[in-house]
């Protein structure tokens, strides 16, 4: 849809809503799969962390929760970042 717009529209700034969405779009796709691959990793460690006691299995359930979120937000902020320095040396 937005590389539709991006044809039918000739200014510049639809080309920065374009480029930006399919960068989003591909980032979700990356950010998706990351996660569930560290969500079924995390899955077994946590059911045999689990036979040991319920708070081993908690704090590794809560763990991989953890680092689950440091990735998704960390690759935002680098693709966020990559996209403005883009944005600022295109501008130049």
């Amino acid at each position: 849809m937005s590389v539709l717009i991006f044809l039918c529209v000739d200014e510049v700034s639809y080309f920065y809503t374009t480029f930006s969405f399919l960068v989003g779009g591909f980032t979700s796709i990356i950010c998706g799969y990351a996660a569930m691959w560290i969500a079924t990793q995390s899955n077994y460690r946590t059911t045999l962390e689990t036979q040991k006691g319920l708070r081993y299995g908690f704090k590794c359930a809560y763990m991989a929760g953890c680092s689950m979120g440091f990735l998704v937000v960390s690759i935002a902020l680098f693709n966020l970042s990559l996209l403005i320095a883009l944005f600022i040396a295109i501008r130049c």
